[in-house]
């Protein structure tokens, strides 16, 4: 079994054209695919490479009736950190895209300038977030 956020993120890392889009946008290069599960790394942190990509489990909801199946609602949140407005827009429609293909819809989003750097027009970066959500169901044994 593999679990929600690790589906969201292995199809995010695994997308070609994300990941090259995202690599077009650095002005610093690196072996990192800057996309990441749970945890930046600190060296990553800041706008030196961005964009970054962290992909976070919230949890789920479970539901079951009567002997007749079950599923389970898995939420995980997307953030996306860019230097501009512009790459978070043009890397979002393939973010949703890539999740889209393995069930994942968002549910929720939101934007704005990073509450960090905000105030550092040097380091300035742009936070989206979304929140994304997908059905597994449970086969009876």
């Amino acid at each position: 079994m593999i679990f929600a956020d690790q589906k969201v993120y292995s199809a995010l890392a695994n997308n070609e054209k994300l990941t090259k889009t995202m690599a077009d946008m650095q002005t610093n290069s690196t072996d990192e695919d800057m996309i990441f599960n749970f945890d930046i790394p600190e060296e990553y942190q800041g706008n030196k490479y961005a964009p970054i990509i962290r992909v976070n489990y919230i949890g789920n909801k479970y539901r079951s009736s009567d002997d007749d199946g079950a599923y389970t609602k898995p939420r995980v949140c997307v953030s996306l950190w860019t230097k501009t407005f512009s790459q978070g827009t043009k890397l979002l429609p393939i973010i949703l895209d890539a999740l889209k293909g393995i069930g994942f819809y968002r549910y929720a989003d939101s934007h704005a300038k990073d509450p960090d750097t905000a105030d550092q027009p040097n380091k300035q970066l742009y936070m989206f977030q979304l929140y994304v959500n997908g059905i597994i169901f449970e086969e009876e044994e």
